[in-house]
């Protein structure tokens, strides 16, 4: 075996390696849609999808598979009028797209997309809240879910599907009787500034009651261009009010919390992983960090985002162990491996004798002394399940909650033609090893949320009391440890002075005589 290969990240390493052997490509117009110029075109749209989803979709791994789908959708709409018009492509797509039956793929048309680069880029014209069905106790995020690996050009990632960004919502869970629950707010936004808080409960959007109307519906109608206004009706404090709110582009932070909430015990919340601007963040919430000797990391209502984002994350924690096994499929090739962390790099084994490196994303700045606790709930998936299961799998946190939604496969995330994009299900991943996929990560302390609780709030958020408590357990242990390690140190030492006293009295009052040296 030849000496191991250093790459700075692991895309680098796939895109030099793996695709000599591949026998199935993508044309090269299709590979970089944005050199595709003039007016708008279905069947180039189509085409381009077409062979994206032949390349990297996991349901078409078999050979015979992949032909038989090939033959029922590649000309489709050769003869038809289904490719006359952007809505009309825009809809044979998203039907040949969802016709495997697979739930996370998905297709966007270009307002779709350009909402998407908002949320990768950390900015989204908005009023900065994020919603949840008022009557119940947690967000089903099942469409908000996307552990992204770029496609094959390795272009930023964008936001994971029907993900409203600022103003966030499922696409299937609806209002309550009541309204919907503002879930968060984000600092500094339009909701903010006029004082809106979570819990509050929003009863109308511009005089149109939102009673059993989709999150994503009412999400939809929170947006608009920057500068434009909407009126909400609130029930806020028990009272009922309604604010005329100025729309902006609000800046979506990821970590939406980070501060002491006991006695050297740390608490952060991340709201997603897609930013490019987590890492920034997170530096910010180490150096706050510093001092502490247990760090609950909520993960509750993350529907995930990109896995390099999440690899970070872990390795802030980790300094060795298994970080996941994966899957992958692109064209003609199957791919399998194991990601281990060591001190100070990755290490990928494709084959029982096959080893490659990269260079480690950060060195550990939480060390074992540290304790660590993960609240996860029912919203909590792909990249947030990556995240808990490895450090749960590795016996280096103790996740505390509710079991998390159950997404172990991943999405390679494809840019098309005339702004359209598409996620398409094209990897499997098990962190640590374990199974996550429709299971999720199991809690070793199951505590839900109260039906009236507030994430966050230290009175009525019983997950994040249970975190505080099993904290200040751990930490006591980790004390004792610590205490106990010291004394029996210190008992050695005494005795080994006692010894050399004992030696030097037997020997002479000077120490011993005759010594010789030797080599």
């Amino acid at each position: 075996m030849d000496g191991p290969v250093i790459v700075k990240t692991w895309h680098d390493l796939v895109g030099s390696s793996d695709q000599k052997a591949n026998t199935m490509m993508i044309s090269s117009e299709c590979q970089n849609p944005q050199t595709i110029k003039g007016s708008f075109s279905g069947k180039t749209l189509y085409r381009c999808a077409f062979e994206n989803v032949m390349y990297y979709s996991l349901a078409l791994e078999n050979e015979a598979k992949r032909k038989t789908w090939a033959a029922e959708w590649e000309h489709k709409h050769d003869s038809d009028h289904a490719l006359d018009t952007p809505k009309s492509s825009d809809n044979a797509v998203d039907e040949m797209v969802q016709s495997l039956g697979e739930r996370f793929n998905y297709y966007f048309d270009a307002a779709e997309t350009k909402d998407n680069s908002y949320a990768a880029s950390g900015s989204v014209g908005e009023i900065g809240i994020t919603l949840s069905g008022s009557d119940e106790d947690s967000v089903d995020q099942s469409s908000n879910t996307a552990r992204s690996v770029g496609n094959a050009k390795d272009i930023d990632p964008a936001k994971q599907p029907h993900s409203d960004a600022a103003d966030s919502a499922d696409d299937t869970e609806v209002a309550g009787d009541d309204g919907a629950r503002i879930q968060s707010v984000v600092a500094n936004s339009p909701a903010a500034k006029e004082g809106l808080v979570a819990g509050d409960i929003v009863q109308s959007v511009d005089g149109n009651p939102v009673s059993g109307e989709t999150l994503e519906s009412i999400a939809h109608d929170l947006k608009g261009d920057p500068g434009t206004k909407v009126s909400l009706t609130v029930k806020h404090g028990g009272l009922v009010k309604t604010y005329a709110i100025t729309r902006e582009e609000v800046s979506k932070p990821v970590v939406t919390d980070a501060r002491f909430v006991a006695d050297k015990v740390f608490y952060t919340r991340l709201s997603d992983f897609d930013s490019v601007q987590m890492k920034h963040e997170m530096d910010a919430v180490v150096k706050k960090a510093v001092e502490a000797k247990a760090v609950i990391l909520d993960l509750r209502a993350n529907g995930g985002g990109l896995d390099t984002n999440e690899l970070y994350l872990i390795e802030l924690f980790l300094n060795a162990g298994v970080y996941d096994v994966h899957h992958e499929r692109e064209g003609s090739k199957s791919m399998d491996w194991t990601t281990f962390l060591l001190p100070n790099l990755e290490m990928k084994q494709t084959a029982p004798q096959d080893f490659q490196f990269a260079e480690r994303q950060t060195k550990v700045m939480f060390g074992d002394n540290v304790v660590v606790i993960v609240l996860l709930d029912h919203s909590s998936a792909s990249a947030s399940e990556g995240t808990a299961g490895a450090l749960q799998a590795n016996h280096r946190a103790t996740i505390i909650g509710e079991s998390s939604y159950g997404k172990g496969v991943e999405q390679s995330e494809v840019d098309l033609p005339f702004g359209r994009s598409a996620h398409i299900i094209s990897g499997s991943f098990r962190p640590g090893g374990m199974n996550v996929d429709w299971t999720g990560v199991a809690p070793d302390l199951t505590v839900s949320l109260d039906r009236d609780g507030v994430i966050g709030d230290l009175a009525k958020d019983k997950p994040l009391a249970a975190a505080i408590a099993e904290a200040r357990r751990q930490i006591a242990q980790v004390e004792a440890k610590e205490e106990a390690r010291q004394k029996q140190s210190k008992e050695q030492h005494q005795q080994f002075l006692k010894e050399v006293e004992q030696r030097k009295a037997k020997s002479g009052n000077n120490g011993v005589k005759g010594s010789k040296k030797s080599k």
